[in-house]
């Protein structure tokens, strides 16, 4: 994809990291706040079903 975009000597990494969160609630809202596709999901339903 990004060599179709016109980047060049691109490279990947993997990195390991820990998300601590204090609760099952802000976990969700993590999720829910960065993850596109969740958003995406979410995004046809009803508030009371977001919730």
């Amino acid at each position: 994809m990004f060599v179709n975009s016109g980047f060049e000597d691109e490279k990947t990494e993997k990195w390991d990291m820990i998300f601590n969160f204090k609760s099952a609630e802000e976990f969700t809202n993590f999720v829910c706040e960065t993850a596109s596709t969740v958003q995406v999901i979410l995004s046809t339903q009803s508030e009371v079903r977001k919730k």
